[in-house]
């Protein structure tokens, strides 16, 4: 469905590729890095960072189909984020990724209470849901309180 400056797409990989995705994230060796939200001390949320500008991590090529899935000119950057549960949902500050115009994405790896506000408006995070919008919009995430964290990838590209 195609909705003011966003749009959001259900189903967007093959139920196989989503999982495959997921339980690879999940492992217990998967690499994350400690990220503070809002710059405090007392928040954090963990990332890995797949592709920066350059190829950054051995786990690209799993996430190969999925960019094929996408359809993009050009990839600035790839991150996998996983907020922690909390105990009630915090809504994160609002940015912008990069202050340049480009085009943004969050591809959802699980079903929880938590998601992205774009412009005001809020995308519940939903097992295998891409939401697309303009890159150059304000944005923000939250966490949630009903699963042990929100697992999503963000993209952003030409």
């Amino acid at each position: 469905m195609k909705i003011k400056n966003y749009e959001v797409i259900d189903n967007f990989l093959e139920d196989k590729l989503c999982d495959h995705l997921f339980n690879l994230i999940n492992k217990d060796n998967f690499p994350w890095y400690v990220n503070k939200i809002n710059n405090k001390d007392c928040n954090k949320y963990f990332s890995h960072i797949l592709f920066k500008h350059y190829w950054s991590s051995p786990y690209l090529d799993n996430f190969f189909p999925l960019l094929d899935a996408m359809n993009m000119k050009a990839l600035i950057r790839i991150k996998i984020n996983f907020y922690p549960k909390t105990n009630v949902i915090e809504k994160h500050a609002e940015h912008k990724d990069y202050s340049y115009n480009h085009k943004a994405a969050i591809f959802s790896l699980n079903t929880c209470k938590g998601g992205t506000y774009v412009q005001n408006s809020f995308i519940e995070s939903k097992k295998n849901r891409l939401l697309k919008f303009d890159g150059s919009l304000n944005h923000c995430s939250t966490s949630t309180n009903d699963k042990n964290g929100r697992i999503n990838i963000n993209f952003n590209y030409f």
